[in-house]
């Protein structure tokens, strides 16, 4: 979700104090929304030319590689290509964004699995595997609430569309290390929901409690959901999802509405 947010901020920054578009100042607005660029290349079209000082523009294209919106975080490759954009000059000199139209555009975004690792070995990723507490015993009970913690994990895409995410499970009662093994499938259901599908979660070796794999399940059913942007007035939609072992690739449909929360007024 963060993700999509930087994307949709990156666009909304294209527009200049202002209201001029044009390529080198759109390509340094994007690069000052994110913490390291490899490569960007951004070509803004409009015509005619006065078109821009009304804040319209036809079409805004953007084709990046090895793009950091975090210090940890290497997206492989961005492609962006938007429908017509058109901001209210008036506001925009006021220093405010107001869209006369809803924002759409096409992102095509590709993982490497390296990059995910490194991202999941970060300080920031670390921090969060530590806070995490599971008890596998029913009902929880609270001296058991902090006895297993996950640690140094490590992610493998495999084919189908499958991952395979490895950790130790750290026992802080008997001090023991124990490896988790989570495989699952996963399918886009509705254009706007990756489903997780044929989940098998083993624990040193041996297949977890069934309760286990419901709760995780319907944990990241809810984190996946692309409906809890519409909240904010952002419709996205998955139009190509695909894991072919290597990376992860992603193309969906975004659309900003005039009233979104994104634009910060």
């Amino acid at each position: 979700m963060e993700l999509i947010t930087i994307i949709l901020s990156s666009l909304l920054a294209i527009v200049s104090p202002v209201g001029i578009f044009v390529d080198q100042a759109a390509e340094n607005a994007i690069r000052s929304q994110l913490y390291d660029v490899e490569e960007l290349r951004v070509r803004v079209d409009n015509a005619p030319n006065f078109r821009l000082l009304q804040g319209k523009v036809d079409q805004v294209r953007i084709a990046g590689r090895g793009l950091y919106p975090r210090p940890e975080l290497r997206v492989a490759l961005l492609d962006i290509e938007t429908d017509p954009i058109d901001v209210d000059v008036g506001d925009l000199q006021q220093g405010e964004i107001t869209l006369d139209q809803p924002l759409q555009a096409a992102v095509h975004i590709v993982l490497d699995e390296a990059d995910l690792n490194v991202f999941l070995q970060s300080p920031t990723l670390a921090e969060f595997f530590e806070d995490l507490s599971f008890d596998f015993s029913s009902p929880i009970k609270a001296r058991n609430a902090k006895r297993y913690r996950l640690s140094n994990p490590n992610i493998d895409l495999l084919e189908s569309n499958r991952i395979r995410l490895q950790a130790n499970l750290e026992d802080q009662v008997l001090t023991e290390n124990l490896t988790l093994v989570l495989e699952a499938g996963f399918v886009v259901i509705d254009g706007r929901q990756l489903q997780i599908i044929n989940p098998q979660i083993l624990i040193g070796g041996e297949a977890a409690p069934s309760q286990l794999v419901v709760k995780l399940t319907e944990g990241l059913f809810e984190q996946l959901s692309l409906r809890r942007l519409e909240e904010s007035g952002i419709v996205a939609r998955v139009l190509e999802f695909g894991i072919d072992g290597q990376e992860i690739k992603l193309a969906f449909f975004v659309r900003v509405e005039p009233s979104s929360t994104l634009l910060g007024n």
